[in-house]
């Protein structure tokens, strides 16, 4: 152990040395700490089985590894500013440390990123949840599960290249959206066709887009897919460490490519930014997916054309 607590940002080569011996030496590198006691940034998103799961990720400082989500039915939170302790379930997330960069190639920092799938809800039913721990705890949020019957129309709302890589970029991003969701009120979900940033390397870019998606992120679900900007630099490592997307996708693309189905619908969400190889195991996936689809419906989203009529571009087929 060393007395030091902290050193400036950079790397430093480490060696343990007794007498006349050394051991190897270790290149130790100290970077940023980001991220707040409290948690930040709660996002919900499509599940597997949107009538029975939650699916949520959230993000705090490096060193908070345990964090967990509290749910209830909102028929059981009873008649007070809180909830009946006793009905009140809880789950642990999981949590993954991320080393990323705040601006493209910029000072490396680092965050915590958890997530969480909560099973075995009941359909069409509104609960409330929060996260955190101990007395680090967000506010208390709704999320409905969507009803199952056929009879009930499917209702979500589409959007693509937002780019909220600026202010301005978010504000827009904001009122568009609360304009939408004002016009379709029974929206259930969300789905984005990719291009959610400008660069997808700068993680200040993705802050500015959760805290645009703020508006409806804890009660309305998304599915997103990755675009040619989400992708640049370290642009898919942040796009999946910082979601909590369905793990059904074929092996080489989990989380980039995944299934839900909502009533009599199926989705099917692409990654149209993979090498040759991943492209040919998502072809085989969809294959074996499609097959076994007995909806009435089939929806298939992914980011770039299948045909580009824009010369310069190459198109996916």
């Amino acid at each position: 152990m060393t007395g030091l607590t902290t050193l400036a940002l950079g790397t430093y080569q480490v060696q343990a040395v007794i007498g006349d011996q050394n051991s190897k030496v270790i290149n130790y590198e100290v970077v940023e700490q980001y991220g707040t006691n409290e948690p930040q940034y709660i996002q919900t998103y499509v599940a597997e089985d949107m009538s029975s799961q939650l699916s949520a990720a959230w993000q705090t400082k490096p060193d908070q590894t345990s964090t967990y989500i509290q749910y209830i039915e909102a028929g059981e939170w009873g008649a007070g500013a809180s909830p009946d302790i006793n009905n009140v379930k809880q789950q642990q997330a999981e949590s993954e440390l991320q080393v990323l960069s705040m601006k493209e190639n910029g000072t490396k920092g680092e965050i915590r990123f958890h997530n969480v799938l909560v099973k075995d809800l009941k359909a069409d039913t509104t609960y409330k949840y929060r996260v955190g721990y101990e007395d680090q705890w967000s506010e208390w949020h709704e999320y409905s599960t969507v009803d199952q019957d056929k009879s009930t129309p499917t209702s979500f709302l589409f959007i693509t290249d937002s780019h909220t890589n600026q202010l301005p970029g978010l504000q827009i991003y904001q009122e568009l959206m609360t304009n939408a969701l004002t016009q379709y009120p029974s929206t259930q979900f969300i789905m984005h066709g990719g291009d959610m940033v400008d660069v997808g390397g700068a993680f200040e870019e993705w802050q500015k887009f959760w805290l645009a998606s703020s508006i409806y992120a804890t009660k309305l679900p998304a599915a997103l897919t990755l675009g040619n900007h989400d992708v640049k630099s370290e642009g898919k490592d942040v796009f999946t460490k910082g979601a909590n997307f369905p793990e059904n996708g074929p092996e080489s693309q989990l989380q980039y490519a995944y299934s839900y189905e909502v009533d009599d619908t199926h989705f099917v969400v692409l990654n149209s930014e993979g090498t040759e190889e991943q492209m040919n195991d998502q072809a085989a996936w969809l294959k074996d997916d499609l097959d076994q689809n007995d909806k009435k419906w089939t929806v298939v989203m992914f980011h770039r054309p299948a045909y580009h009529t824009e010369n310069g571009r190459e198109s996916l087929v």
